[in-house]
């Protein structure tokens, strides 16, 4: 082990040392002033907040208060856009886990921790100083990338959803319409009949407007959630027709039928890309095996009689 790997070890050791110290540590609490304050108020509340705490996950109790200090410690390092994306991307999947946009910081400063030492482990067997260290930096950046990656394809798989389902929705929205609801009471028959993710984003545009929201501020709130051209077309024409006094239930129809031609034209653009696709693992994977099945013969045929 040269000397260059044995400090390469103490830098991760101590890296992830801190990183196990600010998990262990509590999170913004100070137990005796609030035991003593609970006990002014209530002799007995000492005891409940304990049995209260102790009552809750163990997720909750300790990792979650760990990640957001952690997350803590990269949001000074963090440029604030870099945070408003990670939380857009969190409305937009519905959440991962429960994470907030801090906690998730936490994860990947985790994941790229743990990543630098299973490439330590590694680079021990590697024996070059240089290599042993590129080793370390690619998985630790793997690892810091990882829960990015996966929130990215939770965010990609339930935008295919809603693209999936808009179509019918739509069409239950309209039939509602068509039968004399208004628009607030088409959307709640399919929110509260249907659970989907787009049903889902119906119901949270109910319950902004039973908060006070106008239908057009919930709206645009959840094409912004959302962020999908075909929700953005959507919202915008339902607010076109609500503001000139247009038939709402034309529109929703022909907004219905142009979201199925669009899909339609996905699906022959995706079948169109299905033969480029399959060239690359037919070239590396059955030609290759082809040829050793029908060449394979005949080139032991012409060593033997060679030799």
């Amino acid at each position: 082990m040269t000397p260059g790997m044995i400090a390469m070890a103490g830098l991760v050791g101590f890296g992830l040392l801190i990183v196990f110290w600010q998990l262990a540590a509590p999170a913004h609490r100070r137990p005796g002033e609030l035991s003593a304050l609970a006990l002014a108020i209530d002799p007995s509340a000492v005891r409940d907040l304990r049995s209260t705490e102790l009552d809750t996950d163990f997720f909750e109790r300790i990792i979650r208060p760990g990640l957001n200090r952690v997350g803590e410690m990269l949001v000074w390092l963090m440029p604030q856009a870099r945070v408003q994306r990670i939380e857009r991307k969190l409305i937009a999947a519905d959440g991962m886990w429960g994470l907030t946009p801090i906690s998730l910081l936490g994860v990947q400063m985790l994941t790229a921790v743990l990543g630098a030492v299973v490439g330590l482990a590694l680079a021990f067997f590697v024996g070059d100083f240089l290599q042993g260290i590129l080793v370390v930096v690619i998985l630790g950046v793997i690892g810091y990338l990882y829960a990015d990656l996966l929130l990215d394809q939770r965010v990609k798989k339930r935008r295919r959803t809603i693209l999936k389902e808009l179509p019918n929705a739509l069409d239950l929205i309209v039939v509602g319409v068509e039968a004399g609801l208004g628009l607030d009471a088409a959307i709640k028959q399919v929110s509260g009949n249907v659970h989907t993710p787009l049903a889902h984003e119906f119901g949270v545009v109910l319950n902004q407007m039973r908060l006070g929201r106008s239908r057009r501020e919930a709206l645009l709130d959840m094409e912004n959630r959302i962020g999908l051209p075909d929700i953005n077309v959507l919202v915008d024409a339902i607010l076109q027709a609500d503001k000139f006094g247009t038939a709402l239930g034309t529109t929703l129809r022909i907004q219905a039928e142009e979201v199925r031609r669009k899909r339609r034209q996905r699906a022959e653009e995706m079948g169109a890309k299905a033969p480029l696709k399959m060239l690359f693992p037919m070239v590396g994977c059955i030609f290759p095996t082809l040829f050793i099945i029908l060449l394979g013969p005949a080139a032991i045929t012409v060593i033997h009689q060679v030799i």
